[in-house]
């Protein structure tokens, strides 16, 4: 709750600068983390000591192809 607290003060604080916000995220020690558990982290699942990698929910995953290859939506069958 604290980090969040503090993005959103940052982002009121500056304007509400999307841009600062994505590189204030970006540049993060937890964003940087390595998925590869080490010695000391690989049995550590509930403190944030690596990332865990997850996959996309497939309408999630549909929709970032779709705006990635600008594509648009188009399905025959749908109605």
């Amino acid at each position: 709750p604290e980090l969040l607290d503090d993005l959103a003060r940052d982002f009121v604080d500056h304007g509400f600068d999307m841009k600062r916000l994505a590189k204030t995220i970006l540049k993060s020690r937890a964003y940087a983390l390595s998925s590869l558990p080490t010695e000391r982290n690989e049995a550590d699942e509930r403190n944030y000591a690596r990332a865990y990698p997850r996959r996309l929910d497939p309408h999630v995953l549909y929709d970032a192809i779709r705006d990635v290859t600008g594509m648009p939506v188009e399905f025959d069958d749908y109605k």
